[in-house]
């Protein structure tokens, strides 16, 4: 089996930014833990206001590369730093960046270097950067795309090389601006990188790769065996999100309350006879459950099986005398139906219909 993935995250970094106490920030923490987590970046100014907290060991400090920024991490005895430098193919950028990292190894126990405009150069363009990064045993570089240059194909070219012949560890930073980070981050997964940057549902100013849909799709296309998704997964999110004061779309992938929602009449029968037809996991893997929606694009089958669960056994005939009514109110309302609404249909038209007849015969 292939060993899993590990994710940095961003997530605690926006919830600081917003105003969490340190109070919210232990309990977003906590459940983050439940997933593979290697570290958690945190801006220098974000880092100063956490009061002692409790994962102060998972904590790596960003940077910016200037002494002055350098100097303030050492008074207040930054352990694990992210030294962020945008690259220069010249002889001066590395002379000041070997005297950066010479000072930095005086305070610090890890040394991570996010090389931010990365993807704007080659594999040969870095090289002379990555060899001193490596005499200066910096325990990772960031690979980051932050201008979003970078698409799958490309993501994996230039990392696949990178990782085939410089030989060092190398983790992976997507921007979404264009909504490539989670596909450009299982492109990175695809090369050999085994530590990707993302948050809960991709929030965060650089909005990164969504660590949901990393950690699914990292179990399905590359590493089945895994169990990084526990079925706890979306309503983990949801109480993170709800604490940021995030509201999660309905249709978000991996946890919307409606990725498991289905409509069409062909669409819900498919769905009743095999769920693999149209769902790629069952939903119970993350923590939700099937929904039909019944409404005017509804069959008589999604109709059956909705009472079925009101534990309400109908006919096809009454199924049909039901949808009639169904999408004539669908279209007046401009909406799906609600359950109390189907079962009032049901009152009106069945439970009142037999009563007449059988006042008829009496």
């Amino acid at each position: 089996m292939e060993e899993c993935i590990k994710i940095i995250d961003q997530t605690v970094n926006e919830a600081i930014n917003i105003g969490l106490s340190n109070e919210e920030i232990e309990k977003i923490v906590l459940k983050l833990k439940k997933y593979p987590l290697e570290a958690i970046e945190i801006s220098f100014d974000n880092f100063c206001k956490l009061n002692n907290p409790s994962f102060l060991h998972l904590i790596r400090c960003k940077v910016y590369n200037n002494f002055g920024q350098l100097k303030k991490a050492k008074r207040i005895k930054v352990k694990k730093l992210v030294l962020c430098i945008n690259y220069k193919k010249e002889v001066l950028f590395l002379n000041e960046l070997s005297r950066l990292l010479g000072f930095t190894r005086t305070f610090v126990q890890e040394i991570y270097v996010s090389i931010e405009n990365a993807s704007e150069y080659t594999q040969e363009d870095l090289k002379p950067c990555f060899k001193l990064l490596k005499r200066n045993r910096v325990n990772a570089i960031i690979y980051n795309d932050k201008k979003c240059i970078l698409d799958p194909f490309t993501t994996f070219e230039s990392l696949k090389k990178i990782s085939e012949s410089m030989f060092y560890k190398i983790e992976y930073k997507g921007n979404n601006s264009l909504g490539l980070a989670t596909a450009n981050s299982l492109s990175a997964i695809r090369a050999g990188v085994k530590k990707i940057y993302t948050s809960i549902c991709g929030v965060g100013i650089n909005n990164g790769a969504s660590m949901e849909e990393v950690l699914l799709a990292d179990k399905y296309f590359f590493n089945k065996n895994n169990s990084n998704i526990c079925n706890s997964i979306s309503e983990d999110c949801k109480e993170i999100m709800k604490k940021m004061n995030i509201n999660i779309p309905i249709d978000k992938a991996v946890i919307g309350s409606h990725v498991f929602a289905h409509e069409s009449g062909i669409h819900v029968d498919g769905v009743i006879k095999n769920p693999a037809l149209y769902e790629v996991i069952s939903p119970e893997e993350v923590g939700l459950k099937r929904r039909l929606i019944i409404g005017k694009h509804s069959g008589t089958a999604a109709i059956k099986k909705k009472f079925s669960e009101f534990d309400m056994e109908i006919n096809k005939y009454q199924a049909s005398e039901i949808l009639k009514e169904v999408k004539k109110l669908a279209v007046l309302q401009k909406s799906s139906l609600s359950d109390e609404q189907l079962k009032m249909i049901y009152c009106e038209k069945i439970i009142r219909r037999v009563g007449n007849e059988i006042n008829a015969k009496i």
